[in-house]
């Protein structure tokens, strides 16, 4: 793959390459567990920009250069979401406040934005640290394309799936994953380019993406006359209270990663980890886990992960993972706690069962 998708981390002292070639080993060693798509998600991305810089328009997704990831976008937003029946995702459930906590349909819309909303929280995370860095993974269960999930007719509404590269159908699960072969970095990319990058294929795509994906409260064109005026300051007031969050979150997050592996323990950062509600008890969790274990045993690294909730700690125990911090995190604008409670974050290792660094 070129570089001029990503930051090199040559930079940093590591022989780049020769990671690169140590990776790219391991993972062709288990791929008949997991499968990469880095490369198919980067060679769909260049060939959508060739086109469009060739003329042509870019359809059905967040943003223009974005459409060719909408199928794995609506796993990792679906699967995050939840359902009445399946519990969404705890961290993206904090960062959305009390008005679109609900998971059901007795509030006509609130399923729709909250799913909007989730959507485009793992757009920034799955391209700020599974595609656009040179050594992050976007891995799926080996195999699982045959078994891919259909969502036509099944909430639609809710969950649209638009014109995705498989029909109606959305991968099962999916895992979104960056190596750290120098120890935690945090740079210029990942605080300022890259999330611009995102932001600018977010807001300035074509409108009927922007309608179709962007939430009520960041529309760039809202219909006039269709809200009151108590309506926008509604909508304004939600929009600061989930920029509060989900900035503190990242803050907390960040942090406290960099004091648990430092800058120069290299490790695997499992960054989401995706089932999509229909297809829980499948075991398909298990076989990412396993594989991404198998992986980061092959290049001698341990793994990192944050989860809330002690069901989701029992789930990452089983896979040989522990906590090693628990952190609170909350915000100044949900000042009653009783409304809106802080959330407490646990960050969980797993050691390597094999010493044997590649890098």
């Amino acid at each position: 793959m070129g570089n001029s998708l990503f930051c090199s981390a040559s930079a940093t002292g590591v022989d780049a390459a020769g990671f690169d070639a140590t990776l790219s080993e391991a993972l062709r060693k288990h791929s008949a567990s997991v499968r990469s798509t880095k490369e198919e998600w980067v060679r769909k991305r260049r060939d959508h920009r060739r086109k469009r810089s060739l003329g042509g328009a870019g359809v059905g997704c967040v943003g223009g250069t974005l459409n060719y990831g909408e199928a794995a976008m609506n796993t990792f937003a679906r699967a995050f979401a939840g359902t009445a029946d399946c519990e969404g995702e705890g961290f993206h459930n904090w960062f959305l406040g009390p008005e679109y906590s609900r998971v059901d349909d007795d509030e006509v819309g609130v399923d729709d934005q909250r799913w909007r909303l989730i959507r485009m929280c793992m757009t920034y995370a799955v391209y700020q640290y599974g595609i656009f860095p040179k050594f992050g993974e976007i891995l799926e269960v080996a195999g699982q394309r045959p078994e891919c999930v259909s969502v036509s007719g099944n909430e639609g509404r809710v969950f649209p799936v638009g014109e995705n590269s498989n029909g109606s159908s959305i991968p099962a699960a999916l895992a979104c994953v960056r190596f750290y072969p120098s120890g935690y970095r945090n740079g210029f990319c990942d605080k300022y380019w890259w999330p611009l990058r995102i932001t600018a294929d977010l807001f300035l795509g074509n409108a009927d993406s922007n309608e179709k994906f962007l939430p009520e409260m960041y529309a760039p064109t809202p219909k006039k006359g269709a809200e009151s005026a108590a309506r926008r300051k509604e909508l304004s007031r939600r929009a600061k209270g989930f920029q509060e969050r989900t900035s503190r979150g990242a803050k907390v997050l960040d942090a406290e990663h960099l004091r648990l592996m430092g800058r120069t323990t290299p490790h695997v950062y499992v960054t989401a980890i995706a089932v999509l509600p229909e297809a829980q008890g499948r075991g398909l969790c298990s076989k990412l886990m396993r594989g991404i274990n198998s992986v980061a045993d092959d290049l001698g690294l341990p793994c990192y992960l944050e989860c809330v909730g002690e069901g989701h700690v029992a789930i990452y125990e089983g896979f040989g993972y522990e906590v090693a911090s628990r952190v609170e995190i909350s915000a100044d604008f949900d000042a009653d706690k009783t409304v809106w409670p802080s959330i407490t974050c646990c960050a969980m290792i797993r050691q390597p069962k094999l010493s044997t660094s590649s890098c």
